[in-house]
């Protein structure tokens, strides 16, 4: 009796004659394939926690950017470096996000610098989520918020056409005309664009602070209910 478990089979050759197939290493192929499918299922739930820890951090239901992330990876395994600058990356700009959201810290940017921001984030130059980066993004943003309010201005005053009359080329008239306000949706579904809520919290800001008052954070702001009142209000009356 045999007790190789080299498999040497004989299989019919050409004329009926008889040749050998080359030997198979039976109990060598089912171990890696053991081990294949264990290592699988672990990489999946590791995965999977990686994808839990990062969606927590993120403040979402789901991290949107994840499974592609994952997908990049695999064909590009040796380049470890790599793959987790990415990953980071994905993370990092969520992250900056939530904090800049959840602290208020959006407040303290004009729409100039907003735009900045986001650009920064969504290329490959986002900042490192790390605690001295917050604290010294935050720190900046607070004392340089008088300074904001006041080229917030001046930003919207450069962004005017001044082919309508009313746009004075060297003041802020008592009537302005911005452009890229209202976003049409469809054929009949208006809404204020973003860039619109955000310059017209330019305009807002510096008046709180010359009346001593407290400007509202960028999730109560001038835009923000003007965009609700908007919403509710006005749409059907005009259009």
């Amino acid at each position: 009796m045999k007790t190789s478990t080299q498999i040497e089979p004989f299989t019919p050759g050409l004329h009926g004659s008889t040749g050998m197939i080359p030997s198979a290493p039976v109990e060598q192929i089912l171990a890696q394939r053991s081990k294949g499918l264990e290592k699988f299922a672990q990489g999946m739930a590791l995965l999977a926690q990686a994808r839990r820890h990062l969606t927590a951090a993120a403040g979402e239901e789901s991290l949107y950017g994840f499974t592609q992330c994952v997908t990049d990876a695999l064909p590009n395994d040796t380049h470890t470096e790599k793959n987790a600058a990415a990953i980071r990356r994905l993370a990092d700009r969520k992250i900056w996000d939530r904090l800049m959201s959840e602290t208020g810290m959006y407040t303290f940017m004009s729409s100039k610098q907003r735009e900045e921001w986001d650009r920064q984030l969504n290329s490959n130059e986002v900042p490192e989520i790390t605690l001295d980066n917050v604290l010294a993004t935050f720190r900046e943003l607070n004392e340089q918020k008088e300074n904001t309010f006041e080229t917030g201005v001046i930003d919207v005053f450069r962004s005017l056409s001044w082919d309508y009359k009313t746009n004075h080329p060297c003041r802020l008239g008592k009537k302005i005309i911005i452009n890229n306000f209202i976003r049409l949706w469809g054929k009949s579904s208006y809404s204020l664009t973003q860039s619109g809520q955000q310059k017209l919290d330019d305009l807002a800001r510096p008046f709180y602070v010359m009346d001593n008052k407290p400007v509202p954070d960028f999730r109560l702001s001038e835009g923000v209910l003007f965009s609700d009142f908007f919403n509710r209000n006005v749409q059907d009356q005009i259009f």
